[in-house]
């Protein structure tokens, strides 16, 4: 049996983020059949859109889930969806070990399974938006609702160059990362090439 570390012995025994986030945009769970334990994250966002409001979930696993749930939820709430980086594996990985110091590799499966309930509820609060969104401008952008007519406007009125550029400008991009090759097409249809 794996001992637990006084990090997370505190954060399985107090946990700061139990329960569904108040008017959530998005739920994700995932299952480690490993051992029966299931994880469900709830998120809220800002009314723009832009930033995460409130994060928080539900599990009926070990120490070491309830803990890894707890401070991902922690460390997601509160911050801009453009800061977030496309939610990289690897990242969030290492956010988990700073704040509950490194997870045994018998523990692992537990931190995986938060990381992917995680990212399935953001990637159903870019659904919901999709879903949502209606209008004749097309879509680019899902994560921060920016349309064509929009991103065309910046870079003609910008000068915008790249995408970092629109990005600065206008926010899209700067979520998923899953709409940079389309603006680099609208980029490249709108500058003269030299």
């Amino acid at each position: 049996m794996t001992q637990l570390t006084p990090e997370i012995l505190e954060l399985s025994l107090r946990p700061k983020n139990v329960g569904i986030a108040a008017n959530a945009d998005g739920f994700g769970a995932d299952v480690d059949l490993a051992c029966g334990s299931v994880v469900r994250f709830s998120i809220s966002l800002s009314i723009d859109g832009k930033a995460v409001t409130g994060v928080r979930f539900n599990s009926n696993g070990c120490g070491y889930m309830v803990a890894v749930a707890d401070a991902l939820s922690s460390h997601l709430s509160g911050r801009h969806l453009n800061s977030l980086g496309g939610l990289q594996q690897i990242d969030l990985a290492e956010t988990i070990s700073t704040i509950v110091g490194p997870i045994p590799h018998e523990r692992g499966h537990c931190a995986a399974t938060c990381i992917a309930a995680v990212r399935t509820a953001f990637a159903n609060c870019r659904e919901r938006r999709i879903a949502g969104f209606h209008g004749d401008d097309p879509l680019i952008c899902s994560c921060f609702g920016v349309g064509e007519d929009t991103i065309r406007a910046v870079i003609e009125q910008n000068n915008a160059d790249s995408v970092d550029a629109v990005t600065t400008a206008c926010n899209a991009g700067g979520g998923c990362g899953s709409c940079r090759m389309l603006i680099q097409e609208l980029i490249d249809s709108v500058i003269e090439p030299i």
